[in-house]
């Protein structure tokens, strides 16, 4: 299980354009486009950031838009999340049930290992992009499950609390929910109405 995370302060906010979708249902978009970052930028250091203060206060739309985003995260690497919950509050993005792993192939970009950690930043991603808040460096949030997570995930190749690999790992996560994000606020969408997401559910 994935869980949400709410702490931090943060750089600028990006220009927003907004506007609003069926039901009232707010929906943002960017004047920044996050493309998929180069394999070249793996191993650039940058100083990191901590969450907006903003992120500290109840929010049912957040924690859905978090969870969501790790639901998107997962379907993009080939795994389907059997379900998610929110309340102002907290939520949780369950893991699916993966098969007997593999013998595991080598590594050595750190790539992989990257990818990876990108599952477990695209919570903290999800809720930058419901904010319109824009990402100036990786997020540093240590005491939160999903930072640990992606830590253990990047600590192999890149060292404990490397900001080089949180990074490429948080652009990665940008980049895809940035692209599919259509379907991020459908399972929040159904978060903030239900409080559960199931995988199959269609809403009607």
């Amino acid at each position: 299980m994935i869980e949400t995370a709410h702490v931090g302060t943060a750089g600028p906010a990006c220009t927003i354009e907004g506007g609003c979708v069926a039901n009232g249902f707010e929906r943002r978009s960017e004047s920044i486009t996050y493309t998929y970052p180069e394999a070249h930028s793996l191993r650039t250091s940058r100083p990191f950031m901590n969450y907006p203060p903003e992120f500290r206060r109840p929010s049912l739309a957040r924690v859905a838009h978090h969870e969501a985003a790790h639901v998107i995260l997962l379907r993009w690497i080939g795994l389907d999340s059997p379900k998610a919950t929110a309340t102002a509050t907290s939520g949780l993005a369950y893991m699916p049930s993966l098969p007997d792993v593999p013998e595991q192939h080598p590594d050595p970009t750190g790539e992989v290992a990257a990818c990876a950690a990108a599952i477990f930043h695209a919570g903290a991603m999800g809720e930058l992009l419901h904010e319109g808040i824009e990402w100036t460096g990786p997020l540093f949030y240590p005491e939160q499950v999903d930072y640990q997570m992606a830590n253990r995930m990047l600590m192999a190749g890149f060292g404990n609390h490397a900001s080089s690999g949180h990074a490429w790992a948080q652009r990665v996560a940008l980049h895809v929910l940035q692209s599919r994000w259509d379907e991020v606020q459908g399972i929040a969408r159904v978060l903030i109405e239900r409080g559960e997401w199931t995988a199959g559910f269609h809403r009607t």
